[in-house]
C-alpha cells in the first residue's frame, strides 16, 4: 500500500518543529557554556616554539585555531624596565590545530628585547606569565664602534746572573682591551703564556727560561693588534751577574685620589656632601667609584659608567674607605687610585621619625644545597617588581618572573651564582650542587595528617566538600589542613598544591592561619614554619576554573591534590574532585549552534527513513487494511468479509 501525503507531511512538519525546539533551547544561554573557541584567548600550553635571532617557529598542538606573535621592542636610554622600552615590529598570525609556521620581525640596531607570545598582543611589553612562550633581551650593541688600540713598545732584560730570569716591560696605551703574551722558544711557533699578565699590570718575569736558548716575545693589546718582538739569548754574562740593576718597571698613569668628608648636623636639610676628586687617565672611557666600610674587606660599587673627575654623595656617620678605578672601552679596569679613608662623626640628635622607602631588592634563599640535577626554587622581593634572572649553565638559565626555578647537572660538587637584576639593583644567589650521595635520614611515617576540600564561591557554596560541583568562570576556594601527630616539634614544614589543567591560580589568595601570605602554593610550595604536638594549620587559596564544559583533556572531573612534608616526615597528600555541570551539553559535545543542527539533522532523517521503511512492510499495509474492514464491518448494506477474518 503507498504512503498517504498526509502521512509524509505529517513526518516532515514532526522533524522540523523538532529541529526548532532544540535550537530555540540551545539559544538560551547557560551558564557555563561556550560557542567557540576564541584565537585570541590561546596559552602557552596551546603553542610550542622558541625564538632563534629574528624568527620563531611555532606549532599550533591544541584543538582549535590559535593566535600567536613574535614582537621586538626598542630599549631605551636608562634602567632596564617593561615600561622603558618600545614596540619595533610585530609579526602576529592566526593558525588552524596541528599546523607550523614561521614568524619573522626586523631587528633593531640597537639593545633590544624580543617576545614570543600566544594570544592578542597587549600592546606593550607587559605579557602575562600564561601567555609569554619565550623572551630574548640583546644589549652591548649601541655606542660607538670599538677603537683599536695602538700597538705598545716591549723591552726585554736578562737579569740574575746564573739565575737567568727575563724581565719584560711595556707601557699602558689606551683602549687596551687585553694582556695576552706570547712567547716562542728558537723560532718555535709562538704559545701564549698563561697565566698572562693582568691588565693593570705592565711588568713581566719569565723565570722559566734556560742558557743556550732563544726567547721571543709579542705583547697583544687586542686579539688583532701586537707590539714588536723582542728576543734576548740567556748567558751568564748577558744577564748580568751580580750588581746588575734591571730597567725599572714603567710606572702606572697616577690617579690621586682626593676626599672632602661631608658633615652631619641636626637642624633638617643642612648635611653636606661627601665630595670624591681625581686625575684624569689617557685611555679611559669611564670611571668606577667604589666605597667600602672601615679599613678592610671588599669593595662595592658606589657609581659605575662615571664620565667626569668627581663625584658627590650624601655623608653617612661612620669609617668610609673610596677608591676609583678607569675603565677602558672594553670595559676593562686598568688603571686604580689610592685608597682614602674618612671618618665622618654622628652628631647628638634627636632621632627622627625614619620615613618608609622603597624595599631594597633581595633574593632567597641566600644559599641552598641541591643534588644534581634538583630542582633548585628562587624568590625575588623589592625592587621595582619587574626582575630579570640569569643563572649561567642552569636549565633555564633566565627568566622573568619574581619567582624563579633552575636546575644544575653536574657530576662534581660545585657552586653555582644565579644573579636577579631589578631596576639599577642587582643581587646575587647561591645554589651548591652536591653531586655525591648523602644518605637520606629515613622518613618517619604516620606523624602528619591533612586534608583537602573546597566549595564553590560563585554559586554560593558554604559547605565544605572533597567534591565541588563547577561550570566555566565559577571561582573555588580550596581549604587544607594539615595537622602534627608527633610527639615533639615538626620543622620546616612544605605544603604544595597541584591544581589540574583548566583550574588557573588567583594571584594574591593564599593565607595561613587567615593571615595572607606570598604566592607559591602552587609553584614550588610554602613553608608555613613549624607546628608542635596536636597544632593544626590552616591554609586557604582561590582558584577560577575555566570557561568551557569539560576539562581540557575533554573529562567531566579532575582531581586536585595537596601534598605535605617536614623535616624527616615523608610526604602526605589528600585529593578534592572537581566536577563539570553537564547542563548544556549532549554526551560531552559542547553544543554550538554548529554543532546542534547537525545533529538535529541527523536524528531527524534517521526517524523519517525509518518510518518511511515501516510504511512500506506487509505489517503496516495489513494492519491498515484490518482497520477499513471493521470500519465496515457492521453495515448490512455492504458485502461483509469479517466472517472470513475471525
Amino acid at each position: 500500500m503507498k504512503n498517504s501525503p498526509f502521512v509524509t507531511i505529517g513526518v516532515i512538519a514532526c522533524t522540523v518543529v523538532l529541529a526548532c525546539v532544540i535550537l530555540l533551547l540551545n539559544a538560551v544561554a547557560i551558564p557555563g557554556s561556550v560557542t567557540a573557541a576564541d584565537p585570541g584567548n590561546c596559552k602557552i600550553s596551546d603553542i610550542q616554539g622558541s625564538i632563534n635571532g629574528g624568527t620563531a617557529t611555532v606549532k599550533n598542538v591544541s584543538d582549535h585555531p590559535c593566535t600567536v606573535g613574535l614582537a621586538v621592542f626598542k630599549l631605551l636610554p636608562g634602567p632596564f624596565s617593561l615600561d622603558n622600552q618600545e614596540l619595533f615590529r610585530n609579526d602576529q598570525r592566526d593558525f588552524n590545530p596541528g599546523k607550523t609556521i614561521t614568524l619573522s620581525v626586523e631587528l633593531p640596531s640597537c639593545d633590544y628585547q624580543i617576545d614570543l607570545y600566544a594570544g592578542n598582543f597587549p600592546g606593550s611589553a607587559h605579557f602575562s606569565s600564561d601567555h609569554l612562550i619565550d623572551a630574548n633581551i640583546v644589549t652591548g650593541r649601541c655606542g660607538n664602534p670599538p677603537q683599536l688600540p695602538a700597538a705598545t713598545t716591549l723591552t726585554a732584560q736578562c737579569v740574575g746572573g746564573t739565575t737567568p730570569r727575563i724581565v719584560l716591560n711595556w707601557n699602558p696605551v689606551a683602549n687596551q682591551a687585553t694582556n695576552g703574551l706570547i712567547k716562542n722558544i728558537n723560532g718555535a711557533d709562538g704559545f701564549f703564556v698563561q697565566p698572562g699578565p693582568s691588565m693593570t699590570q705592565f711588568s713581566y718575569t719569565d723565570t722559566n727560561v734556560s742558557f743556550g736558548n732563544t726567547y721571543s716575545y709579542r705583547i697583544k693589546t687586542h686579539p688583532n693588534v701586537s707590539s714588536n718582538m723582542v728576543s734576548i739569548t740567556p748567558s751568564v754574562a748577558s744577564c748580568g751577574g751580580a750588581g746588575v740593576t734591571p730597567t725599572p718597571t714603567p710606572t702606572i698613569p697616577a690617579m690621586t685620589l682626593l676626599v672632602t668628608p661631608g658633615s652631619i648636623v641636626c637642624a633638617p636639610n643642612t648635611s653636606t656632601q661627601t665630595v670624591l676628586n681625581w686625575a684624569s687617565v689617557s685611555g679611559v672611557s669611564s670611571y668606577t667609584v667604589k666605597v667600602r666600610a672601615g679599613t678592610s674587606g671588599s669593595f662595592s660599587v658606589l657609581a659605575s659608567g662615571v664620565t667626569t673627575t668627581s663625584l658627590s654623595t650624601p655623608a653617612t656617620a661612620g669609617q668610609w674607605s673610596y677608591q676609583v678605578t678607569a675603565v677602558n672601552a672594553q670595559g676593562n679596569e686598568f688603571v686604580a687610585s689610592n685608597i682614602v679613608t674618612i671618618n665622618i662623626a654622628t652628631p647628638q640628635c634627636a632621632t627622627p621619625t625614619p620615613t618608609a622607602g622603597p624595599t631594597p631588592l633581595s633574593c632567597s634563599p641566600s644559599t641552598q644545597l641541591v643534588g644534581s640535577g634538583g630542582a633548585a626554587s628562587l624568590v625575588a622581593n623589592g625592587g621595582t617588581g619587574l626582575y630579570f634572572w640569569n643563572a649561567p649553565g642552569g636549565d633555564p638559565s633566565q627568566g622573568f618572573f619574581q619567582n624563579f626555578t633552575t636546575r644544575y647537572t653536574s657530576s662534581v660538587d660545585a657552586i653555582n651564582q644565579v644573579t636577579v637584576r631589578s631596576g639599577s639593583e642587582t643581587v646575587t644567589c647561591v645554589v651548591r650542587v652536591q653531586a655525591s650521595t648523602t644518605p637520606t635520614p629515613t622518613p618517619t611515617p604516620g606523624v602528619m595528617s591533612i586534608q583537602k576540600t573546597g566549595r564553590n564561591i560563585t554559586q554560593g557554596q558554604t559547605a565544605e566538600t572533597t567534591t565541588v560541583t563547577v561550570r566555566g568562570n565559577d571561582t573555588v576556594e580550596f581549604l587544607i589542613r594539615i595537622r602534627s601527630l608527633a610527639s615533639s616539634t615538626l620543622t620546616n614544614v612544605i605544603v604544595q598544591d597541584a591544581l589540574p589543567q583548566g583550574v588557573n591560580y588567583i594571584p594574591n589568595t593564599t593565607s595561613v592561619n587567615n593571615v595572607q601570605v606570598q604566592d607559591g602554593l602552587t609553584g614550588g610550595g610554602i613553608n608555613i614554619g613549624s607546628l608542635s604536638q596536636n597544632q593544626e594549620a590552616l591554609i586557604r587559596f582561590s582558584a577560577l576554573v575555566a570557561p568551557g564544559t569539560t576539562f581540557p583533556n575533554g573529562s567531566l572531573s579532575a582531581v586536585n591534590t595537596a601534598y605535605g612534608r617536614a623535616d624527616n616526615v615523608q610526604t602526605i597528600q589528600s585529593q578534592a574532585s572537581l566536577t563539570r555541570s553537564s547542563i548544556g551539553t549532549v554526551a560531552g559535545v559542547e553544543t554550538g549552534p554548529g554543532e546542534t543542527l547537525l545533529i538535529t539533522l541527523l536524528v531527524s532523517g534517521v526517524l523519517t527513513y525509518g518510518y518511511m521503511l515501516y510504511t512500506g512492510t506487509a505489517l503496516f499495509n495489513r494492519r491498515d487494511a484490518l482497520a477499513k474492514v471493521r470500519q465496515h464491518g457492521g453495515n448490512p448494506d455492504t458485502l461483509n468479509f469479517m466472517r472470513f477474518l475471525r
